[in-house]
């Protein structure tokens, strides 16, 4: 993600703007207990954090920089996931 944003970003602003959107999850923003795994958790939050010093940095009327964060998906591997998990 962030080596896609540094080659898009000099394009945009030879162009005068544009929009980013990467794909973050819900796990970015609190951690899920059934996931082990800490550094997916950290990863999703780091698509959310990245976002904030680009828009900072850059024109805010020309550029557009977004998270979107799905909710859960029913996947063989979330379907092995217990009510009590």
């Amino acid at each position: 993600m962030f080596y896609g944003m540094r080659a898009v970003i000099p394009g945009m602003l030879k162009a005068g703007g544009g929009s980013i959107v990467n794909i973050s999850s819900v796990a970015g923003f609190n951690h899920i207990p059934p996931l082990p795994n800490l550094a997916y958790t950290g990863s999703k939050f780091a698509v959310r954090g990245l976002r904030r010093p680009l828009r900072s940095n850059m024109p805010a009327t020309t550029s557009a920089f977004n998270a979107v964060a799905p909710g859960g998906v029913l996947t063989p591997m979330a379907a092995t996931i217990t009510p009590s998990q």
